[in-house]
């Protein structure tokens, strides 16, 4: 493998877990109400 296939790599897995984690802060975190309200309204949608 060379170098800039590593780099590229790196790049694309770098920025997948800094979605995930802003993923999990905005689920986690109570100040963002309003993607709560609607994770709330998509789940129940579901179960129901």
């Amino acid at each position: 493998m060379e170098n800039k296939e590593i780099i590229g790599k790196l790049k694309d897995n770098a920025e997948l877990a800094m979605a995930s984690y802003g993923y999990y802060d905005l689920i986690t975190n109570d100040t963002n109400q309003s993607f709560i309200v609607l994770k709330d309204k998509e789940s129940k949608a579901i179960i129901q």
